[in-house]
């Protein structure tokens, strides 16, 4: 706590101007809310099976002022082979004008959320630092208390997005272990439709803390797909906050990839203000090693007649740790709601362990609500009908966990990102059963 202030007070002293605007009493009143309770314990309800007190033993810094510099290699390794997009890149949470698309698409405005706040700031106060709950939420306190930088996003009515926007989170942890907060603000407009890519990326082999927050406002009719790959170092550690907002008639659609990480940490939140929405949560996330992969969601009911589907996957090898709390409440007035979860899990060793726990909460008497989660090994029944037909063992196993996890990849309608997923999913297991024969 002691560092975070110190750092928050150096920070302070460079913000010039923005001192007097909206957003910064709401980095203080964040500040005070993470200095009064500090990081959750096991206590907590929602950090139940998720102990963080290895950050206290990190000797970690705050990025410097000015970006770190970034070989144009490394920034092509970033990116998607094939994949025409808007590429948006984020260096230690800040924006980097140098490479960034300059997008000219009409209708459509990305520009640093440090540019935003100084050349439009009654449009983003409107909305940054308005929707994210950091009340118990250590770490989305501490992002919305070091918001300085991050990325504005502006998708403008009747607007149909011509490619996709990638967003390219990197921490620069080659020289020391950085903690940075990268924030985006996602506006879009009524009537328009958008892809966003979000992936991260940790530099270096010091331990990395990206801890970012996203706030996505749906306008109405619209339609957004949004794609989280984290694909990261052995080193990462990651704590990601994803707030949408859903006005009438409007879709939210999330599909979060977990394959690599040190530490994984999503916070998947979204709250009806209008009827007639539809919320997919699409999770697919593969362990092993000591890795440990935590997924938090909630869908908030709060008007009727909306829809909400959730399906979310895990496989899990060798001591590695998944956890699966989802939570959906249906308000007393959000009649006619149908609302559906499901959590699957296969573990492949006997030391891996997960922790799934579906919630429904509902207050409402006329809704269609079910909840449902499962774990176990690969079914006996189903290895025995491959192997009868003269599949071998290995191949057998292969087969069922692909078509396992095919289920959740097939739903990224990006096929250069969906690929390139599958076929490290694809990869990683057969060397896993190679080396188990």
């Amino acid at each position: 706590q002691k560092i975070i202030k110190e750092e928050f007070d150096r920070s302070e002293n460079n913000l010039n101007g923005q001192k007097v605007c909206k957003y910064h009493r709401i980095r203080k009143q964040a500040l005070d809310e993470f200095l009064n309770n500090g990081l959750p314990t096991r206590k907590n309800e929602e950090w139940k099976y998720t102990n963080i007190g290895f950050l206290n033993k990190i000797e970690f810094n705050f990025p410097k002022p000015v970006p770190s510099e970034i070989d144009e290699e490394i920034i092509k390794e970033c990116t998607f082979k094939g994949l025409d997009c808007y590429k948006i890149v984020l260096i230690n949470g800040q924006f980097s004008e140098k490479y960034s698309d300059n997008v000219t698409e009409e209708g459509i405005e990305i520009i640093s959320l440090k540019k935003a706040l100084d050349e439009k700031p009654n449009i983003v106060e409107k909305d940054l630092g308005m929707h994210i709950d950091y009340t118990g939420h250590a770490l989305a306190a501490i992002n919305t208390a070091f918001t300085f930088d991050g990325v504005y996003i502006e998708i403008g009515n009747n607007v149909q997005a011509s490619k996709p926007i990638h967003i390219i989170n990197i921490n620069d942890s080659r020289e020391e272990a950085l903690f940075v907060n990268p924030r985006k603000l996602i506006k879009t407009g009524t009537s328009s439709n958008s892809m966003i890519l979000e992936t991260n990326h940790t530099l270096g082999e010091y331990s990395g803390i990206t801890n970012t927050a996203a706030e996505i406002i749906l306008g109405e009719n619209t339609h957004v797909d949004y794609y989280k790959i984290q694909d990261d170092s052995e080193n990462s550690i990651y704590f990601g906050y994803t707030k949408a907002v859903q006005a009438q008639n409007s879709t939210f659609n999330d599909t979060t990839i977990s394959l690599h990480g040190k530490f994984v940490r999503n916070n998947l939140n979204t709250s009806h203000k209008g009827s007639n929405c539809e919320t997919y949560y699409n999770g697919f996330f593969y362990t092993d090693g000591n890795q440990f992969v935590d997924n938090h969601t909630f869908v908030d009911h709060a008007i009727p007649n909306c829809f909400s589907d959730e399906n979310y996957k895990g496989i899990l090898d060798d001591r590695s740790t998944g956890i699966f709390n989802g939570k959906i409440l249906v308000r007393k007035d959000a009649q006619q709601t149908n609302a559906y979860q499901s959590n699957k899990n296969i573990l492949l060793s006997d030391e891996a362990t997960i922790n799934t726990k579906p919630e429904l909460e509902i207050y409402a008497d006329d809704v269609k609500c079910s909840h449902g989660a499962t774990s176990g090994s690969i079914s006996h029944d189903e290895m025995f009908y491959l192997e009868s037909r003269g599949i071998d063992k290995n191949k057998a196993q292969a087969m069922l966990l692909n078509a396992f996890a095919g289920d959740i990849i097939l739903r990224i309608k990006l096929p250069e990102v969906r690929d390139i997923i599958a076929d490290k999913i694809e990869r990683r297991l057969e060397n896993k059963l190679v080396n188990m024969a």
